[in-house]
């Protein structure tokens, strides 16, 4: 599985400004453009924790929040590194049996029913 995320962009609705990064998938003969907000990545991160204590293996480190930027803003250059930091967690996820056994993430990324067990059998 080949997964990008090479861009965000601001959003305002109801007078709030948030992110969304742009998340390429890519499997076998399907390919999936999605925008996610970073508290839906995060929601997946926390689904994948539960489910790891089951399995009890090593995940990749989820990239922080940073609280104070709530008061005076995000600058470009933080973006930048939370969309590189969820980008790599993303790959870095996609390869633990954590995600190869989790339902919520094949559906997180929009994955056709017909690739489902395909994948979920193709690394473990």
């Amino acid at each position: 599985m080949e997964i990008r995320i090479p861009s965000f962009r601001e959003i305002t609705s109801e007078n709030k400004n948030f992110y969304v990064y742009s998340l390429h998938v890519r499997y076998e003969d399907w390919e999936q453009i999605l925008e996610k907000r970073y508290s839906e990545f995060l929601e997946l991160h926390q689904v994948i924790k539960l489910i790891n204590k089951n399995i009890n293996t090593n995940l990749p480190v989820f990239p922080k929040k940073k609280y104070w930027t709530k008061l005076v803003g995000k600058s470009s250059e933080q973006l930048e590194q939370r969309r590189a930091g969820l980008e790599i967690y993303m790959r870095e996820i996609s390869q633990t049996p954590c995600a190869h056994q989790c339902k919520f993430f094949i559906e997180f990324l929009g994955m056709p029913v017909r690739l489902r067990e395909p994948w979920s059998r193709s690394v473990f």
